[in-house]
């Protein structure tokens, strides 16, 4: 009969063997599903519908133009905000006027008419909250139709700073551009398009911005764009952007600032939208703004999220690219599998039958 120890031997070999066989699944599994870092240009664009919102997490020192647009002669603007104030400069030229402000945040509102050759300018700017990150987040729904631009702002940890001033025909006898300004239901004096108006939202408030073209449709002339490119500053600067459907709801898309080059353990954090800020930092190269439709270009190494799947390792096209690692691997797995057949398999041995 076979011996205690011999079989205990055997068994030993076996226990050994069937350990390196399921290490070696193991590590062809989480090798395959491994989260990569990818440079943004190569991921494509980031796209928000009108059902979905698109998001932008910072970490700013100071404040910083966002946003600009440049209105056509014509154009229609219609900004309201749920709760916000008019900034120190608007308020003391009103005040000089013997206009009495209330203190504290109060529903404002903005519209410019259809004036004939007059233009709209806006800047749109985050103003952080010390010692907050901010997540602005922006939504383009189809309220105004496929001609107009409707898009709604808010900002989280920070406040939205929007200045607007209307140019209008320049000769002398030609009448100012409209304008109504309300603060609280209340409406305020006309001021000349040429003065500037600022105004700041509370933090977690919404901007709702409604802007109705003259004569062409939006998809003709894009007025709405991220800040010139010798005006940008930090605020086109994000450690996290991405997409989801509310508020309350998971992150179809979303990229994370990879600049530590360290793994990413928890590849969860991407659905939820949680970026250690400060890691590293990513650039937005454009915005594209069309009605019910929003498109995003970033730049930057980042973990990502597309689609609802997290950007992994292609084991098979890493293994190409790298021949001497793929063929020692190849090695090591022809080597284990031969040492498992022969253990379990081979002829010179049966558990439980005795031997010569």
């Amino acid at each position: 009969m076979v011996s205690l120890a011999w079989l205990l031997q055997r068994g030993g070999q076996q226990v050994l063997a069937l350990t390196a066989l399921v290490a070696l699944a193991t590590g062809h599994y989480v090798l395959s599903r491994l989260p990569l870092p990818v440079m943004l240009e190569n991921a494509g664009q980031f796209e928000a519908g009108s059902t979905s919102e698109f998001v932008i997490d910072q970490t700013l020192a100071q404040p910083s133009l966002l946003l600009v647009f440049e209105g056509e002669v014509g154009d229609a603007v219609d900004l309201r905000f749920d709760r916000a104030r008019l900034q120190e400069s608007t308020a003391r030229l009103l005040e000089h006027l013997g206009v009495s402000l209330p203190a504290g945040d109060h529903p404002v509102s903005l519209l410019t008419s259809q004036a004939e050759k007059a233009k709209t300018f806006l800047r749109i700017s985050v103003v952080p909250i010390p010692g907050q990150a901010s997540r602005v987040t922006l939504k383009t729904p189809r309220e105004a139709g496929d001609s107009g631009l409707a898009l709604i702002l808010r900002a989280d940890g920070a406040r939205l700073a929007v200045s607007a001033l209307s140019a209008g025909d320049p000769s002398p006898d030609a009448p100012p551009p409209q304008r109504i300004l309300r603060l609280g239901g209340r409406p305020l004096p006309v001021l000349s398009g040429a003065v500037p108006l600022s105004m700041l939202a509370a933090a977690g408030s919404e901007i709702r911005l409604r802007i109705t073209p003259a004569d062409r449709g939006w998809e003709d002339v894009p007025r709405l764009a991220l800040a010139p490119t010798d005006q940008r500053d930090a605020a086109l600067s994000a450690f996290g952007i991405g997409v989801r459907a509310g508020r309350e709801s998971q992150f179809t898309d979303y990229a994370c600032a990879a600049g530590s080059r360290l793994p990413l353990a928890n590849p969860g954090r991407l659905a939820d939208g949680r970026c250690a800020g400060g890691e590293g930092m990513l650039r937005l190269v454009s915005l594209g703004f069309r009605p019910g439709l929003l498109s995003v270009q970033a730049s930057g190494l980042a973990w990502v999220r597309k689609d609802g799947a997290v950007h992994t390792l292609d084991l098979v096209a890493w293994l190409k690219e790298n021949p001497i690692l793929a063929t020692l691997i190849g090695a090591l797995d022809a080597a284990v599998l031969a040492w498992c057949k022969q253990l379990f398999f081979g002829g010179g041995w049966r558990l439980g039958r005795g031997s010569d």
